[in-house]
């Protein structure tokens, strides 16, 4: 075998059943014009059914990380919404950055936006990120989502990407708290 040939042998037990990977759903059409509001995402995740230990998706964590290289980009975010499924974070939906002033931004896109119906962790970007647990007292997967949160800041970075941690469990509680208005 030459020095550039690789062998692959090491690659024949590889899991390639994919019976319980989810329907594919139709690709989003995306236009040249930048999108106002929640722009929904298709996280290809498969369906397991039991994680053993806290996971991120890819998606979740290459779009985090690409905010780093597209601040001032027709591509920066505001905020990322994420859901749990099991014990895996993926990607539901992001928000475009549109040079507003953070406050407007949030009473716009964000307050408005939180559902009583359904938990979601929203990391929202000012200066730097800040992650808000939404867990309406009232919701069977409350507490999920709330002793995951400090799991979902160590997996994107820990605290030195994410300073700050707040959890929303009503909707008076959905505010824009002044230490992220005011980070470094």
């Amino acid at each position: 075998m030459s020095k550039l040939a690789f062998d692959y042998s090491k690659w024949d037990n590889l899991d390639t059943d994919d019976s319980d990977a989810e329907e594919p759903k139709a690709p989003i059409q995306e236009d040249d014009a930048q999108q106002k509001g929640w722009r929904p995402h298709a996280d290809p995740i498969l369906q397991v059914k039991d994680l053993s230990k806290f996971v991120i998706s890819y998606e979740l964590e290459a779009v985090f990380d690409a905010q780093a290289f597209d601040k001032g980009t027709p591509r920066a975010k505001r905020a990322l919404r994420a859901v749990l499924k099991g014990n895996l974070a993926r990607l539901d939906s992001t928000l475009a950055w549109d040079h507003d002033r953070a406050e407007d931004a949030f009473l716009r896109d964000i307050k408005p936006n939180v559902s009583t119906t359904e938990c979601c962790y929203i990391l929202f970007r000012t200066k730097t990120w800040a992650l808000f647990v939404w867990a309406p007292s009232n919701h069977v997967d409350a507490d999920a989502y709330t002793s995951k949160a400090l799991q979902l800041r160590e997996a994107l970075g820990g605290s030195i990407r994410i300073p700050n941690v707040f959890s929303w469990f009503k909707h008076e509680d959905v505010v824009l708290d002044k230490s992220v208005t005011d980070a470094p």
